[in-house]
């Protein structure tokens, strides 16, 4: 599809049109005084009548007339050239979900001002996900058309790619990952909560979204030291490096609280107490079928 600028065209053409009235009210018309004057009266009494505008004054304004309208020309020119050539912009892009199961369809959003394409990219082995500046080599942009929403399928962890081009400067671009059977790691800097306790706090990062048919699968303690861990009502203990089922089939949104003993030492917040620099777990999806 091709973008539709008519009426980008049509609201540039009003704005260039609008902005000319304007400068014309603020350009005079005729040189020549709107009223005349009663010579000798006090403070020199104004007629009623209007003033015969000289013959030269006629001429200069037919001139002044005439440099208008090269100027509202000129004005025109620079707006429309000034709203071409900038509009190459994104205000949005949304993939929801962005966890998903293998095969299982995303929604697309977007809304940009420019010659749009959006490219689906599968990562493949060893590439890096991150959003960079140009597409890879063999990626087949689609052109579509300034805003909309379809439904793309995702058979692998996969970028989708929105290029926004105007006529000069730079095209502007936006990216979003979606992964399929993505672990989700939850870790944190322990707090004291209580002499001989310490805890982290933590819930899944904002900008991950999981598939209706996603659910906790198994839980992966990632701490060389035991934890106990809470979350939707239930509570676990995992030993050091253990894996286990008992959040199995529960939404992983909302916090998850990892809790641990010291061990020995001093007690909590004092001068010589050993305490991990973190508290970390892994959360590994399930997918309902």
């Amino acid at each position: 599809m091709k973008m539709k600028g008519t009426g980008m065209r049509i609201e540039v053409a009003v704005l260039a049109l609008g902005a000319g009235r304007l400068a014309g009210g603020l350009w005079p018309r005729s040189s020549a005084p709107p009223f005349r004057y009663l010579p000798g009266s006090p403070g020199g009494a104004r007629l009623r009548r209007r003033a015969e505008p000289h013959p030269r004054s006629v001429r200069a304004g037919r001139g002044d007339r005439a440099d208008r309208n090269a100027r509202l020309f000129l004005l025109a020119c620079v707006v429309l050239t000034v709203g071409f050539a900038g509009c190459a912009s994104i205000s949005q892009l949304t993939v929801a979900p962005t966890t998903v199961c293998p095969g299982e369809n995303v929604h697309v959003s977007w809304r940009t001002c420019g010659t749009t394409t959006l490219t689906q990219v599968p990562i493949r082995p060893g590439q890096s996900d991150e959003c960079v500046d140009s597409l890879p080599v063999g990626a087949s942009p689609v052109p579509v058309s300034s805003s909309g929403t379809v439904e793309r399928q995702a058979s692998g962890d996969t970028v989708f790619y929105v290029e926004a081009k105007g006529w000069l400067g730079k095209p502007s671009h936006k990216c979003v990952r979606v992964f399929v059977n993505e672990v989700l790691p939850l870790a944190g800097i322990p707090q004291c909560a209580g002499p001989r306790a310490i805890r982290v706090v933590v819930s899944r990062p904002a900008g991950s979204s999981w598939s209706g048919r996603t659910t906790v699968g198994v839980v992966q303690n990632l701490n060389d030291i035991p934890v106990s861990v809470r979350h939707g009502g239930r509570v676990a203990t995992l030993a050091p490096r253990e894996t286990s089922g008992a959040f199995s089939t529960m939404d992983p949104g909302g916090d998850w609280i990892i809790e641990s003993d010291l061990q020995d030492g001093p007690d909590c917040g004092q001068a010589g107490t050993r305490v991990p620099t973190a508290l970390s777990l892994q959360v590994n999806p399930l997918c309902q079928r």
